[in-house]
C-alpha cells in the first residue's frame, strides 16, 4: 500500500512538471510582476532595497509544501521562487523527510534529468551518529541531504534548482526547493549599484 501510495505521488508530480516549466514553476512565471501575484501577506517579508521578498499563493500549489516566497525587483519581476515544506513533526530518523525529498529529486530528476550535485549523508567530523540523531545531525549541519541542477534547459527560464532538507530544532523536518530564474542576474544588478564611474 505505501508503495502504491509513493508511486502515485511521483507519478502525480511529474505530471505537474510540464506546466512548471511553461508557466514557471508553481504556475509564476519568470519576470511576473507585483501586481500580478496574490500576496500572502501583502506586505514584504524581507528586503527594504530593489529585491524584496514576498509571500505568495501560487496559481499551481503542489501538495508537499505549506509557503512560497518570491523574490524580485520592479524592473526584473520575479527571479527567484522558493516553496517551504510541510514540518514533519518528531521525524528523529529522518524517515518522514527523506521519504519526501526522495519523491521530490525523482520528479524533478525526471524533467530536468539528472542532478549536477547531490550531497547525502554525515560529514566526516559528524558526532551525531545515531539512528535517531537524523534532525539533530541535519540540525547541527552535520548532514546533508540535498541535490542541485545547474545549467538547467534554457527553455525552461530557470538557471538552476536546490532541493536541501534542514530542521530547525534537531526534531522536526522540513524541505525547501528553490529556482533561480534565468533573470536572476538582472536582479542582482538591480540590488548591486553600478559604482564603476565612483569618484571620477
Amino acid at each position: 500500500m505505501l508503495q502504491r501510495t509513493w508511486l502515485a505521488t511521483v507519478l502525480g508530480l511529474m505530471i505537474a512538471v510540464p506546466s512548471w516549466a511553461a508557466d514557471g514553476p508553481f504556475g509564476i512565471a519568470m519576470g511576473t510582476r507585483l501586481e500580478d501575484l496574490t500576496l500572502s501577506p501583502l506586505e514584504p517579508i524581507l528586503g527594504d532595497g530593489p529585491v524584496q521578498t514576498y509571500g505568495v499563493i501560487p496559481p499551481v500549489p503542489n501538495e508537499h509544501f505549506s509557503e512560497y516566497h518570491v523574490e524580485l525587483t520592479k524592473k526584473a519581476g520575479v527571479c527567484v521562487i522558493t516553496a517551504f515544506g510541510h514540518k514533519q513533526l518528531n521525524d528523529l530518523d529522518g524517515a518522514k523527510v527523506s521519504a519526501i525529498f526522495t519523491m521530490l529529486k525523482t520528479a524533478l530528476s525526471g524533467k530536468y534529468g539528472p542532478p549536477t550535485d547531490t550531497l547525502e549523508g554525515l560529514n566526516d567530523s559528524a558526532t551525531l551518529t545515531g539512528r535517531d540523531q537524523f534532525a539533530a545531525s541535519l540540525r547541527k549541519y552535520q548532514r546533508n541531504l540535498s541535490s542541485g541542477w545547474d545549467s538547467v534547459d534554457p527553455t525552461s527560464r530557470i538557471e538552476s534548482i536546490a532541493l536541501i532538507a534542514g530542521s530547525s530544532n534537531g526534531r522536526d523536518t522540513y524541505v525547501i526547493l528553490n529556482y533561480e530564474m534565468t533573470n536572476f542576474s538582472q536582479c542582482l544588478d538591480e540590488y548591486l549599484p553600478d559604482d564603476r564611474d565612483r569618484g571620477l
